[in-house]
């Protein structure tokens, strides 16, 4: 059997806009870390986030992200990556 575990808060996964949230997958009797982690400076600029931080303008901000009418910010387009790899493992 395989598992992912992130960093929670109160049961839900963290998500960090700067850098990527590290996903310790455990596998065939081995850990990984996905993404590899990073603690040096952050990469200079802000992400693009929603400027209110209600349901409905994350939800918004979610589907133009999705949709590529607003930017990803890297770290959560690579912590999406990690886990889309981690799903298609045989």
């Amino acid at each position: 059997a395989s598992v992912a575990l992130m960093h929670g808060t109160e049961g839900e996964a963290v998500v960090r806009t700067v850098r990527p949230q590290a996903i310790d997958y455990l596998h065939s009797g081995s850990m990984q870390t996905l993404p590899a982690a990073d603690d040096t400076d952050p990469p200079s600029g802000e992400p693009a986030l929603p400027d209110a931080l209600d349901a409905q303008a994350t939800a918004r901000w979610i589907d133009d992200a999705m949709s590529g009418h607003a930017a990803m910010p890297a770290s959560i387009r690579d912590q999406a990556d990690a886990l889309m790899r981690i799903v298609r493992r045989p």
